[in-house]
């Protein structure tokens, strides 16, 4: 994956928060303390996008900064970006 976004060019994020859980936190004690065995695999899942809701364009609000907040990114607008208000 690594090497895939270095040769896009590309930013990818994917958030850690569940890192804090009990347990999840249990589960790592566990395996660093080798009390499950030697790990042969890890598979992991990330959550992909609902669909559904609105799809119409929703106006940006004065009072929000839009270019700031795209960045780099594309300028698209989206149903969501109501929700930065």
């Amino acid at each position: 994956m690594a090497d895939r976004v270095k040769a896009s060019d590309r930013i990818v994020q994917i958030g850690s928060q569940q890192r804090s859980w009990k347990q999840f936190a249990r589960a790592v004690e566990l395996i660093r303390n080798g009390r499950i065995g030697a790990v042969q695999r890890v598979e992991i899942g990330l959550p992909g996008d609902p669909a559904g809701g609105n799809p119409q364009t929703m106006p940006v609000p004065e009072s929000f900064n839009y270019d700031a907040w795209l960045g780099s990114t594309p300028e698209v607008h989206t149903p969501s970006i109501a929700s930065c208000r």
